[in-house]
């Protein structure tokens, strides 16, 4: 009993360890919308101390406010270049496999036999896939 639900005797249970191991991380918790919206709660009381209207912050902004915050602590790690270009090249292949889907979703039609075949200039066997 005890070699199976040793974890019962144990001050801890592994889930409860788990948990402290998720939260000592320090990865993408510092950019949650919850730190976020915790900062900006704190500058809206004292503007409202100071008799200002409350405003509040859409989810649009929050996003806005995330990538800010990323990006500062790229240039603070010199990290910067390098994620930009991972951006670039990402979005790049992104928009090449649109296209391709973009291309053959035009010329399926007359590549298939479909009823548009007899009008269009392009044969069966002069369509190529691009992968």
């Amino acid at each position: 009993f005890r070699k199976r639900y040793g974890f019962l005797y144990d001050e801890e249970l592994p889930s409860e360890k788990k948990d402290k191991q998720l939260k000592s991380g320090s990865g993408p918790s510092r950019n949650s919308d919850a730190e976020i919206l915790a900062d900006h709660k704190k500058k809206e009381r004292e503007a409202a101390k100071r008799g200002k209207q409350p405003f509040y912050l859409k989810k649009s902004e929050i996003r806005e406010r995330k990538l800010v915050q990323k990006y500062n602590e790229l240039k603070a790690s010199g990290k910067l270049e390098s994620f930009m270009e991972m951006k670039r090249k990402k979005n790049a292949s992104k928009d090449a496999r649109k296209i391709v889907a973009c291309l053959l979703r035009l010329s399926i039609p007359s590549f298939l036999g479909g009823p548009s075949s007899k009008a269009s200039s392009v044969g069966r066997g002069e369509l190529k896939r691009v992968k």
